[in-house]
């Protein structure tokens, strides 16, 4: 994600066997700030709840 100009967005996965992946998709067009940040703390408080 982020807030960059690139036409494509690169979203990666770490595991703890310290592996990685790389998911690729097209950015889309328009402004969208907090859109990532709500979906990262709304996973946040789910996995703190249990």
């Amino acid at each position: 994600g982020g807030h960059g100009d690139e036409s494509e967005v690169h979203n990666r996965l770490y595991s703890r066997d310290g592996s990685r992946r790389t998911f690729t998709c097209q950015r889309l067009p328009g402004s969208y700030h907090g859109s990532g940040c709500t979906l990262a703390s709304a996973l946040a408080g789910r996995i703190a709840f249990g």
